[in-house]
């Protein structure tokens, strides 16, 4: 069997002679123990043989195997005899020392020999009680619950009558009639608000009877004022204006008369000026137009060339143009590499030299451009003059302004056209040659090196 099943018998056993002890110091004298566990001692054996049955049913099922039930029988069987047993040690020994050890000791304590308390000494026991706690509740004596409650309430009774008596004097004070009371002096102080605001009422209606009074009084006095400001002002204008007409109409005729021959005088001059003007204006127009006519042919010149440098370039660059020809020859740089290099170079010089006589073009051109810019100049200058004339003879000449700021506008339009065709040009022309010398160089670096590595191999031969 296992150990673990001795456990519930071994604790039976220890409290079996720990109360063995106990009732043997209870029976020579019962003062010297604790009642309690003295009174405890059979439910502890109960208790006891209750944990022995569930401990040994606990340990059976631990050890029982479904899968196994056969060697599982006697581990369950040995659990059921520990419970079963526990149960019927515990409650044997709880039986007996309740009957034989415990009862006849407390009997003998509390009672008369050997004979047991009954229920009415119980019941006289608890009606004694009662009785004692009446008296001590409702009686005379000086200790009664019932006398402590009539003294403190007569002792609250004096503390609370001051307290009334301040509160009735407060009452009165804030509530009473006289006047003295904080109510009739809130309805006098209310009363003497009222006439006073009445009063403020009345003076303000008052002035503002007086202002209006006043206000008409003044607006009438203002309008008698004005009547008589303007009567004597239209009297005195009417004969300051009578004066200062007929001295007015005496200057105005001098001055109309002085005015009219300076102006005759001015038209004429600005006349002569005029004509004078538009001489040496023909004179100049003439010559724009024969400069304009030199840049045209400049510009044709320049278109020319630029077209020459076009067919060039793309005679270099053709299917069968100089530059494939050149990349053909590279082919057999073998045999004639000096010659190729020569004539290469000498390609090259006659496009430096193209490029130079379009640079030429081009600046002789922009000389011419700088000279017409001049011309135009010149020409706004003399527009202005001409504005200048036009004011002082009062637009006399405004078609003739119109039709030279047009011809000035024709011009510059003309100018910037030019100018932007010939930008454009120019830079076509700079990129196409970037390009071909670019790609010319790199044929040439390419032949140059193919030379010299062909040229590096016939020596090895050697």
């Amino acid at each position: 069997m296992n150990p673990i099943y001795f456990i519930p018998f071994i604790f039976i056993g220890a409290w079996a002679l720990y109360s063995i002890v106990v009732i043997s110091k209870a029976r020579d004298n019962f003062q010297r123990i604790n009642p309690i566990i003295f009174d405890h001692i059979p439910s502890v054996f109960t208790t006891l043989g209750v944990f022995g049955t569930f401990l040994g049913i606990a340990i059976g099922l631990h050890n029982f195997d479904v899968n196994n039930i056969d060697a599982s029988i006697p581990a369950l069987l040995d659990g059921l005899f520990v419970a079963f047993w526990s149960s019927i040690l515990g409650i044997a020994l709880s039986f007996t020392s309740q009957t034989f050890f415990i009862q006849p000791i407390q009997n003998r304590a509390f009672g008369d020999g050997d004979e047991p308390v009954t229920e009415e000494q119980i019941l006289k026991s608890i009606a004694t009680s009662l009785d004692d706690i009446k008296k001590a509740i409702s009686s005379d004596s000086d200790g009664s619950l019932t006398t402590h409650l009539v003294k403190l309430r007569t002792q609250l009774t004096d503390q609370l009558e001051p307290l009334n008596s301040n509160m009735s004097k407060l009452t009165h004070s804030v509530g009473g009639e006289g006047e003295t009371s904080l109510l009739t002096q809130i309805q006098n102080l209310r009363l003497e608000s009222k006439e006073k605001q009445d009063s403020i009422v009345k003076i303000q209606n008052d002035q503002l009877d007086f202002m209006k009074a006043n206000s008409k009084l003044v607006e009438e006095k203002f309008d008698e004022f004005t009547e008589l400001l303007k009567k004597s002002n239209t009297e005195a204008l009417v004969e300051v204006i009578e004066k200062v007409i007929g001295g007015f109409n005496e200057k105005l005729n001098e001055l109309i008369e002085k005015l009219v021959k300076e102006n005759f005088e001015e038209l004429n001059r600005s006349v002569e000026n005029l004509n004078k003007w538009q001489q040496s204006n023909k004179e100049q127009i003439e010559l724009l137009i024969e400069q304009y006519k030199s840049l045209t042919d400049q510009l044709t010149l320049s278109a020319d060339t630029l077209n020459s440098v076009s067919k060039s370039t793309e005679s270099l660059v053709k299917e069968d143009g100089k530059l494939v020809s050149l990349i053909d020859e590279l082919n057999t740089i073998t045999k004639d590499g000096d010659n190729i290099l020569i004539k290469t170079m000498e390609q090259l010089d006659g496009t430096s030299n193209d490029f130079k006589e379009t640079a030429g073009e081009l600046k002789k051109w922009f000389e011419l451009h700088t000279e017409f810019s001049a011309k135009i100049e010149n020409l706004v200058d003399k527009l202005k003059e001409l504005e200048e004339l036009r004011d002082k003879s009062e637009g006399f000449f405004d078609d003739v302004k119109e039709e030279f700021e047009e011809a000035a506008s024709i011009l510059k339009q003309s100018n910037s056209n030019t100018k932007e065709q010939v930008d454009d040009m120019r830079q076509a022309f700079t990129d196409g040659m970037d390009k071909s010398f670019v790609a010319l160089d790199s044929i040439l670096k390419n032949m140059v090196l193919e030379y010299a590595e062909r040229m590096n191999k016939l020596n090895g031969n050697n």
